[in-house]
């Protein structure tokens, strides 16, 4: 899918991010876009969960490849963090282990922190510590990317999946189930990818300002109702950047 993207989308001022991508195709699209790939464990550093100001809305494209399966905590301040780094019409491509059925997993609710290494047999294990530092070991962890990578912390399925993109703020959701081979696309049974939205509308302003404004200040109002009569008043308002927004909507 990469690949078709670069051919077919040949614009160096695309501005994209990637989560720890790998070099199989993060190669592809550095030489292609103004592309970035980031870390949560070196330079460039980003934490999905909290990202710091400076990544807040520069991207055109974010791309998530086996990343939020791995994330500590709660999934929603993923999604919530790769909104915040999109402009207004940007877009998340997504990839993530799920199942259509069933319900999702969290392996270990609770979770702070947690490392892998061999045991006296020379299995790896996972040395966890929770909440309140309690402190559990997993004999037999699911580690992708090989024995001792990377620790599965949760398994999504796809109503969750949806879930979690709407409740941040995502529109247009799209998944790609259809296998396309002229174009050298055909998707693994669990890694089907999605495309989601940043809109651009006044409902946006809402999100974003409803973190900020104490709810007693809005005189028990809906905050849509509020930010209407407030562009109704002082119209001038309006024509300031935002909090955390580099440029006006388009």
């Amino acid at each position: 899918m990469i690949n078709a993207i670069c051919e077919q989308i040949q614009r160096k001022e695309l501005r994209i991010l990637g989560l720890s991508d790998e070099p199989v195709y993060s190669v592809r699209l550095k030489e292609t876009f103004d592309y970035t790939s980031t870390f949560y464990h070196k330079e460039p550093l980003l934490d999905i969960r909290g990202p710091y100001p400076h990544w807040i809305e520069p991207a055109d494209l974010v791309i998530a490849s086996e990343v939020f399966e791995h994330v500590i905590g709660p999934s929603q301040a993923a999604y919530d963090g790769a909104y915040r780094l999109l402009r207004p019409h940007g877009f998340l491509l997504l990839t993530v282990p799920y199942i259509n059925h069933e319900n999702s997993l969290e392996h270990y609710p609770g979770l702070v922190r947690y490392k892998s290494k061999k045991d006296t047999l020379g299995q790896w294990v996972a040395e966890l510590v929770f909440e309140h530092d309690h402190k559990a070991t997993d004999y037999k962890p699911r580690f992708h990317g090989g024995p001792g990578s990377t620790l599965e912390i949760k398994q999504f399925n796809r109503e969750r999946l949806m879930r979690d993109l709407h409740t941040a703020g995502f529109v247009d959701i799209e998944t790609f189930d259809e296998d396309k081979p002229v174009l050298g696309i055909n998707w693994g049974k669990p890694f089907r990818p999605i495309l989601a939205k940043k809109p651009a509308t006044l409902t946006r302003y809402v999100k974003l300002y409803i973190q900020h404004i104490p709810q007693r200040t809005l005189k028990h109002s809906q905050p849509i109702e509020c930010l209407k009569s407030l562009y109704r008043d002082h119209p001038e308002l309006f024509h300031h950047r935002p909090y955390y927004q580099p440029k006006l909507d388009k």
